[in-house]
Parts: structure tokens; C-alpha cells; sequence
């Protein structure tokens, strides 16, 4: 793995200007496994670099021993499972690298998210990777201040279906009342992005990929992923013309967070299925007739 570009951010942020005894082998090996997930190669050569960086705005990536004080608390990773968290805005925020992807953005993606609200869908995407969230701050951006991750994706997905009404079509819209009345009688939590798309048609076909999402018969949950209190942690809300089902989370399932679209091919199971990403990040795709995040040209 090349870290050129990664070098030159750090000498652009002037992390040699003081001169400071730099982590030793052993200090970044124990941090390397302080976290639930381990450090990010990235993060490590960082590290080799500075003992801390500073950044501007008064933002700064952690020093190791911050580092490795703040992955031991546990309690950070209750609803955020598999990232790395390694800087502060200088304020209430902190960085953190989603290592695996689970947000549904890209595996190594940077993100903001504000000590008090430890949501996935409140987090808000910085960049791609480390570089592209140093790469911004270089040039002055600030990129933690933003719309959130679900926000930032519904409002693509809701200007997508405004300007394309070529690339979907749909039955009638369900009424709100009804929506309730099913998720009543078949206990099925229906999602926000599931609801958006219900009172945009009962059942709407991606014309591209000729999936369809409902109709409103369809969406039940998927069998075996109640919660403590009974409560289904994914549901059916589609399928594609090769025989695909398409289920979406109602969080906490596979330790996804709400509406990440699970892709199930014929003879799969749920628990093993393709993670797609956000659904709403997906249905743009399929309207713009585009090869989704995480999915194929089928879908």
C-alpha cells in the first residue's frame, strides 16, 4: 500500500514543525488493538509520522494515548460497531474511520458524529478515506459541517425520483393510514425510507434493473430476526426479475443500522445476504439507471 499522497497531506499540515519523539514500535502495536476493530494501516502510518496532528479549526487527530483511551470505551461502540475513532473537532465531535463499511458509505470512510448522538444516521460523511478527509481540510474545507449521512442520501434519492420519472414507474400511492394498518396487523416496522417510497406508489418498478419495491403485501419480516422484544430487525421489500430478494434492516440486525438494503439471491438466506448499502443510496442508483452501490447491474 503507497502512502505518497497521505505524505504529502501530512507535510502539508506541517507535522514535522516540532520536533517530537515519535510512537515507538510497541506503543503503536498496543494501540493497533485497543479498539473493537484494529487500526486502520492509514491511521498507523500517521502515527509513524506524529505523535498528534494538529488540524485547522481547532480540529486535531488524536494523540496515541487518546487514541487508545478513547476505542477502550465501550460504550461507543454500541450503535457503531467496526469503527476506528481517531480525532476530535475541538468541540463535541468526534472523527471516526468506518472500517467495514457498516454505515453503508464505503469501506474506510470518514465521518463526524457529535458525542451526544452516537446514531449511524446522525453521522455525517467527511470523505472517501483519510486522505480524501485530509484532502479537504488542506484546502480549507470543513467538512464535518454538513447535512447527516441519511439526510445527505434522502435528499438524492427524493431528487432523483423528482427528475426521472423515466427510470421508475409505480401503482398509486399507499395513504399513511394504510401504511400503519399493515405494519399494525403483520407487525412489520416499516422504515423511513420504505414509507418515502410507499407514498410514492404502493408498488414501484426500477425500470433498468426491473426490481420492484412492494407492493404493500409483500413487505413482511424476515423470519428469525426479532428482537428481545419481538419486534422484526429486517423485513421483505422486494425483488428483482433474476429472482433476487431484496430485505431492508430496522436496525440493530447483523449489526447494520436502519435501512441498509440486503440483497438475497435465489436459494440465500438473509443472514448471509449482499449488503448493499442505504437503501435510499441504492433506490438513486436503480432510478438513474446506474450499477448500485454494492450491487451489480441487475441490481
Amino acid at each position: 500500500m503507497s502512502f505518497d499522497r497521505l505524505d504529502k497531506l501530512l507535510d502539508a499540515l506541517d507535522v514535522d514543525a516540532e520536533p517530537a519523539p515519535r510512537p515507538s514500535d510497541d506503543e503503536i502495536a498496543r494501540a493497533r488493538s485497543a479498539g473493537p476493530v484494529p487500526m486502520p494501516p492509514e491511521l498507523e502510518h500517521v502515527y509513524r509520522r506524529a505523535y498528534e496532528v494538529y488540524l485547522p479549526q481547532g480540529a486535531s487527530i488524536f494523540g496515541l494515548l487518546d487514541y487508545v483511551d478513547v476505542n477502550r470505551q465501550q460504550h461507543l461502540f454500541e450503535r457503531l460497531p467496526g469503527v476506528a475513532f481517531f480525532g476530535s473537532d475541538g468541540s463535541d465531535g468526534f472523527f471516526f474511520i468506518d472500517v467495514g463499511g457498516a454505515l453503508g458509505h464505503s469501506p474506510g470512510a470518514v465521518f463526524w458524529v457529535s458525542r451526544g448522538n452516537l446514531q449511524p444516521d446522525a453521522c455525517v460523511p467527511c470523505g472517501w478515506h483519510l486522505v480524501d478527509f485530509l484532502a479537504k481540510v488542506v484546502a480549507g474545507e470543513v467538512p464535518w459541517d454538513g447535512p447527516s449521512l441519511m439526510k445527505t442520501s434522502v435528499q438524492r434519492m427524493t431528487a432523483a425520483l423528482d427528475a426521472r420519472p423515466d427510470g421508475w414507474d409505480a401503482m398509486p400511492p399507499v395513504a399513511p393510514e394504510k401504511i400503519d394498518q399493515h405494519a399494525w396487523a403483520t407487525m412489520t416496522p416499516i422504515t423511513p425510507v420504505t414509507e418515502k417510497l410507499l407514498l410514492r406508489g404502493e408498488r414501484i418498478r426500477f425500470v433498468a434493473s426491473g426490481v420492484v419495491i412492494g407492493g404493500l403485501e409483500a413487505i413482511t419480516p424476515v423470519a428469525g430476526t426479532a428482537d428481545a422484544d419481538g419486534i422484526p430487525s429486517a423485513v421483505w421489500v422486494g425483488s428483482g426479475p433474476d429472482g433476487t430478494r431484496y430485505a431492508v434492516t430496522a436496525g440493530g440486525w447483523r449489526d447494520l443500522p436502519r435501512d441498509r438494503l440486503i440483497a438475497v439471491p435465489p436459494g440465500g438466506t438473509a443472514e448471509t445476504g449482499r449488503v448493499m448499502g442505504l437503501f435510499s443510496d441504492v433506490v438513486t442508483a436503480w432510478v438513474e439507471g446506474r450499477t448500485p452501490p454494492g450491487g451489480t447491474s441487475r441490481g
